[in-house]
C-alpha cells in the first residue's frame, strides 16, 4: 500500500517577505520568539515566510548557548547567490524585515520568553 505524505519546504523565496527562522544547523529558534514575530507580522500585514535552513547557520547559534542559554532567533532577508559578488535580494523583502524588526522592538518588552 502506497501512502502519499504531504511535504512542505521551508526554503525561502525572493519577493515573499521577511524570513522568520525556525531553525538552522546551528540553532533551534526559541518557539515563543518565533510565535511573537509571526503574530506581529500577521497582525501588521507584514509579508513574511517561515524558514528552515538545513545547512549553514548564523551567530545566533553561538549566542543561544551563552550563559546557560539565551532565547535567540534569526530574522533573514531572503537572498539568492549568497556570499558571492552577485548576491541578490528583493527590495520589498528588505523593507519587510525593517518593518517587522522595528515593530518587534516597540513591543519586545511585552514578550514572555521564560522556559
Amino acid at each position: 500500500m502506497s501512502r502519499k505524505v504531504a511535504y512542505r519546504s521551508f526554503g525561502v523565496l525572493l519577493g515573499k517577505g521577511a524570513a522568520i527562522k525556525i531553525m538552522d544547523s546551528s540553532l533551534i529558534c526559541h518557539p515563543k520568539l518565533v510565535e511573537h514575530l509571526r503574530t506581529i507580522a500577521q497582525r501588521e500585514g507584514i509579508s513574511h515566510q517561515m524558514e528552515i535552513l538545513p545547512q549553514g547557520g548564523t551567530d545566533a547559534g553561538g549566542v543561544q548557548r551563552l550563559h546557560s542559554g539565551i532565547p535567540s532567533i534569526t530574522l533573514s532577508i531572503p537572498t539568492r547567490y549568497v556570499h558571492t559578488p552577485n548576491e541578490m535580494v528583493n527590495a520589498s523583502d528588505v523593507q519587510a524585515c525593517i518593518d517587522l524588526l522595528a515593530r518587534y522592538l516597540q513591543e519586545a518588552h511585552t514578550g514572555d520568553y521564560a522556559v
